[in-house]
């Protein structure tokens, strides 16, 4: 009987902790940071390619430099879209860079990628430039770019190898959404949660 009792008001209790934080912003966000642990650096804005983009981004992990321009490379009109990437933590880290780019109506224009190679990431304290990361546009679609989106993802393991809690492997599966609930839910209710 004082289980029954117990296990509702711990029913009853967890939609008010829940809520505190906001249900569409509060819990989803901790259950992604709990499925999905992957770091990133993320950007957008406005931007004059004859001038140049020069951005800064930085977080405990990792440090990034984006330098883009149009230009011309053996003749042809390109978009810049270099990088530098700085491992700052104490482990080797993979890494993946997007940069798009649109006209003013959001139409995409031109993208580049571009990503760690290798068997074991960037090593700590150590950095890597990209130079090649090159669009060859024509002219006419170069003038008409206004803004930019860039993207970098990290990890220790390789970017697209992550594997989402309580799937036993899988990437999706019935039930990993609540398994994560369950675990988010006794990391906050130590000892009160059951099964």
């Amino acid at each position: 009987m004082f289980r029954g009792m117990f296990t509702a008001r711990i029913l009853l209790l967890i939609p008010a902790v829940f809520g505190t934080m906001g249900w569409h912003s509060g819990v989803k966000q901790v259950l992604a940071d709990e499925i999905n642990s992957v770091g990133k650096l993320a950007d957008s804005g406005k931007c004059d390619l004859k001038k140049g983009v020069t951005k800064k981004y930085v977080d405990k992990r990792m440090a990034l430099e984006m330098k883009c321009k149009a230009g011309t490379f053996f003749g042809r009109t390109i978009v810049k879209a270099n990088a530098t990437i700085t491992n700052k933590s104490a482990e080797s880290l993979y890494y993946q860079y997007y940069v798009i780019f649109r006209d003013k109506k959001g139409t995409l224009v031109g993208c580049a990628s571009q990503g760690s190679s290798g068997d074991e990431g960037l090593p700590p304290n150590d950095e890597v430039r990209f130079g090649g990361c090159l669009i060859e546009l024509p002219a006419g679609e170069i003038r008409k770019i206004v803004s930019y989106e860039m993207i970098l993802y990290y990890d220790n393991k390789r970017i697209g190898e992550q594997k989402k809690k309580g799937d036993d492997g899988k990437t999706t599966g019935k039930g990993a959404l609540q398994k994560a609930a369950l675990e988010t839910a006794r990391r906050m209710l130590p000892k009160v949660v059951e099964e």
